[in-house]
């Protein structure tokens, strides 16, 4: 748990947000393009840019066919765990029950174990928010947007430490009053922005803009943590080490971010 602020910890966390780790990308890969999972594994040594494009190289025709799965749903039924089947709690942007593409479906079922948890944090993190923003209840359906990291990287922190963050110290300080605590309003009303500002400074001499984000969230979750307040955050940020991002909270479900193959 995050619980102060450590300059080298936040400068490694910068660096595995968008990049889970994928220990079943070449079988899922093979799966879905039918070709062998030595070849699959070579290629992706050759292009590990693009490795979905890669991999399907292997075995696409002149028309532009392959003998696999072409649609989401199909990949996704070949790919998946089977009891993520049946669990109607996941929604996809494109595809509602299932991905909408096939590379969608790879981009989760190669990370079967990351994916698990992910969702859990997603669900703690939502349980947390409505908790402290007094919401009639905390969605369980956890929605997935598959994005392209490269575009998608540097700009994502910002967004959801703006949208969802400044709502939720908004709904601190409202909890701080409701109890009559004007001091811990005072502090977080005041202390905050002195405390995101400097760590923001100190992280960006060494880093990009990603962890200038990354700085100004987790400096956030250490002030509710340090006024006694049960923060959301740390799921976020454990989010962040998995490889994936929170990416918005809504009513009917918390939507997630994951970087496409």
């Amino acid at each position: 748990m995050w619980t102060e602020i450590d300059i080298d910890r936040i400068r490694t966390l910068g660096d595995k947000i968008l990049r889970p780790s994928r220990p079943e990308l070449v079988r899922c890969l093979a799966s879905v393009t039918c070709a062998r999972a030595s070849d699959v594994a070579s290629a992706l040594e050759i292009d590990p840019k693009d490795k979905f494009k890669a991999a399907l190289a292997l075995v696409v025709t002149a028309d532009g066919s392959w003998q696999g799965p072409t649609t989401g749903r199909e990949a996704w039924e070949t790919v998946a765990p089977t009891e993520w089947l049946a669990d109607d709690r996941r929604r996809f942007e494109r595809g509602g029950e299932s991905p909408g593409t096939v590379r969608d479906a790879v981009t989760l079922a190669s990370d079967p174990s990351g994916v698990t948890t992910a969702e859990s944090l997603a669900r703690t993190f939502a349980s947390k928010a409505h908790a402290l923003l007094k919401t009639a209840h905390a969605p369980q359906a956890v929605g997935w947007r598959f994005v392209d990291p490269k575009r998608f990287r540097a700009r994502f922190c910002a967004r959801a430490q703006d949208r969802t963050g400044e709502q939720l110290f908004a709904a601190a300080c409202a909890a701080s009053t409701a109890k009559g605590d004007e001091a811990l309003r005072a502090g977080l009303e005041t202390d905050i922005d002195a405390a995101v500002s400097a760590l923001r400074d100190a992280v960006l001499k060494h880093t990009g803009p990603v962890a200038w984000d990354v700085a100004a969230l987790v400096g956030w979750h250490a002030r509710l943590v340090s006024f006694g307040i049960d923060s959301p955050f740390d799921a976020v940020i454990a989010l962040w080490e998995l490889g994936y991002a929170l990416d918005e909270l809504a009513d009917e479900r918390t939507v997630l971010v994951a970087p496409s193959v």
